[in-house]
């Protein structure tokens, strides 16, 4: 294949430029979506060419024109946008030109793609800008190291908007607490509806999909809570089936609590579609199985992945693979598979890390005892919780040992919300609360009488409770005066009493 370079665009190339923003698939994928006439694209381009803050570049290959890249500089960094040549589409020209410009520019580059441009998504991320947030139709990306603009939700599901704009995410697993019975499943439903989570989470899988039936080694469990069981036996209790699926979507819609789930394989991916799940979670154990979250991505579904067990180049390859199969929308759960977990394993310093190394929104999958870890990983910056839900802990059930009990679960809704509303902003300002009490803080105070033409001194003037005088950093300011009035005992210090 020919090499490819770029030049800057000239008046020469305007024809050629017109016709590739008129094109219908560009025009699509754009926030101008109707054709350009011939007199606003001249002024366009004639304004573009004088700009010193804009470079507009030419890709040519093999003697022809095959698209244009452009970057636009302000005040932080660069802003790029790129068209491909539509007879030039297919053939990698858009990574590489992108490629070779992002190579010559200093700073901060950023891109805004259209979510459901997956050829501009793999471009951004390709060239190795991350996906830092999405606005409605939008995504926006970044190189590493840039903060996610705030006002906007980074992540939605059945449009309750997440992030750190927004009050944590979270979600009850129903887990196997069911106990194989459906209506148990339901009422577990409904209870944890009634608790104010934002979502309840189902695992969907067959014992077939899940491992073989055998008992020799590998497949009897060792150690924790499903010591001496295997693995076959354990998922033959747990599974929900699925023809269960179903009457617990409508159930959810019935309550108003978006249900969504885990699926273990493809078969499972297929019947959440059909049944319009809003998002999809992918299991520790299973984010090592980058075929399926190829796969899950591919829905274009919110998609949460957590990371127990993994470490970073297992996390950076889970992620890598999400994106690059076209989700627009993910975040990260910090999780130690340990049932329970001991709360000095949690490691929750790791949340502030994980959302810097891998440029995603993070949360915290917690099999930890009690609500603690939640609401600390919250000030952390977690904006997801989730936690298993059981009705009461000593009818038992494969995860009903770190499982919460509906008042428990309460706490674990209310506790996290209010530690991040108590998060708040870097402020100064003296807050509405404050201001009565603001009246009991320290100022001066005459302590005794004084008489016209008397000197202040520290016998007549003092800083003392409550704050109506003169605040008490004026106080050698004021002695050595004269009085310039008589003024007695009590009286809040006032510049007119200085003569």
């Amino acid at each position: 294949m020919a090499e490819l370079y770029l030049r800057p665009a000239t008046q020469d190339d305007a024809d050629r430029l017109r016709a590739w923003r008129n094109d219908p698939l560009t025009r699509r994928n754009s926030r101008h979506p109707n054709p350009v006439s011939a007199a606003t694209h001249a002024a366009w381009l004639a304004a573009a060419l004088a700009d010193p803050n804009r470079l507009l570049m030419i890709a040519e290959q093999g003697g022809h024109a095959v698209g244009t890249v452009r970057a636009d500089r302000d005040g932080v960094g660069w802003l790029l946008s790129w068209t491909v040549a539509p007879a030039a589409r297919g053939r990698g020209i858009g990574r590489a030109m992108v490629a070779e410009l992002v190579g010559r520019l200093d700073g901060e580059i950023r891109a805004e793609v259209m979510a459901d441009n997956a050829a501009s998504r793999r471009i951004a991320e390709a060239v190795g800008l991350r996906l830092v947030r999405r606005d409605g139709d939008w995504t926006y990306w970044a190189t590493p190291g840039c903060a996610p603009a705030k006002g906007a939700a980074n992540m939605e599901i059945a449009g309750r908007p997440i992030g750190p704009d927004h009050p944590p995410y979270v979600i009850a697993e129903l887990s196997a607490n069911h106990r194989g019975d459906k209506a148990r499943a339901l009422d577990l439903l409904a209870a944890a509806a009634a608790t104010g989570v934002d979502a309840v989470k189902l695992q969907t899988y067959t014992p077939d999909s899940m491992t073989l039936d055998l008992d020799g080694p590998g497949f009897c469990i060792e150690g924790g809570p499903w010591h001496g069981r295997t693995l076959y036996d354990l998922y033959c209790e747990a599974q929900t089936p699925f023809e269960w699926h179903e009457e617990l979507f409508a159930k959810g819609r019935e309550l108003g609590v978006a249900v969504f789930s885990t699926p273990f394989d493809e078969t499972a991916v297929d019947l959440l579609e059909g049944l319009e799940a809003p998002a999809y979670k992918i299991a520790s154990f299973e984010a090592v199985d980058l075929a399926l979250i190829e796969r899950v991505a591919r829905t274009a579904k919110p998609m949460i992945i957590s990371t127990g067990m993994a470490d970073a180049a297992e996390i950076g390859q889970a992620v890598a693979a999400a994106r690059s199969a076209g989700c627009a929308e993910l975040a990260l759960l910090h999780c130690v598979s340990g049932y329970p977990t001991p709360p000095e394993e949690s490691n929750l310093n790791t949340l502030s890390d994980m959302a810097e190394r891998f440029g995603t929104l993070c949360g915290l999958s917690d099999h930890s005892l009690g609500s603690a870890a939640a609401v600390a990983a919250v000030a952390l910056g977690a904006c997801i919780i989730e936690k298993h839900f059981t009705m009461r802990r000593a009818e038992g059930g494969p995860d009903a040992a770190f499982s919460l009990e509906p008042p428990e679960f309460e706490r674990l809704v209310e506790d996290p919300r209010t530690a991040w509303s108590a998060l708040g902003r870097v402020t100064y300002d003296r807050k509405p609360s404050e201001q009565q009490t603001a009246s009991f803080r320290r100022s001066l105070y005459v302590v005794r009488d004084v008489s016209v033409g008397e000197v202040w001194t520290p016998d007549n003037v003092r800083s003392i409770r409550p704050g109506h005088g003169l605040a008490p950093k004026f106080l050698n300011e004021v002695l050595g005066k004269r009085a310039s009035r008589n003024v007695s005992c009590g009286t809040p210090m006032d510049w007119s009493f200085i003569d």
